[in-house]
């Protein structure tokens, strides 16, 4: 129990905690919900059906529920990031920085197709 359960939904909570450091950390993160869901079904047809509840399913609960918040915490993180306000803020920051440099606004190169739209390193939200 301890080799086939505990050690492989550990290793999942891990990856799904490092998932938030990678590019498109949503994937992962739904991965690893779905296969512990899954490993949570067949367990539960494995065991035996008692009465009271045990370690494993507290476990199981924890893990599904941790890899759950970790989706809406990067869905909140994401949305925040690329709301309006904080988009033209950025906007208007580069602006004003070009302008006390004295350079052309139309000679910017720091966004993401070169129109002077969408600076690089706000993120889309990748679903």
């Amino acid at each position: 129990m301890f080799i086939t359960t505990f050690i492989p939904s550990s290793l999942q909570l891990l990856l799904e905690a490092s998932s938030d450091f990678t590019l498109n950390g949503i994937s992962p993160g739904i991965l690893s919900v779905l296969s512990l869901s899954s490993e949570c079904t067949s367990l539960a047809s494995e065991l035996p059906k008692v009465s009271y509840v045990k370690a494993i399913d507290i476990w199981l609960i924890a893990c599904l529920l941790f890899g759950f918040a970790s989706l809406v915490e990067y869905a909140v993180v994401q949305v925040m990031l690329n709301s309006p306000k904080r988009i033209e803020a950025e906007k208007a920051k580069i602006a004003s920085k070009e302008k006390a440099a004295g350079k052309s606004p139309a000679a910017r190169n720091n966004t993401v197709n070169g129109t002077g739209g969408t600076p690089l390193h706000v993120s889309t939200l990748h679903v």
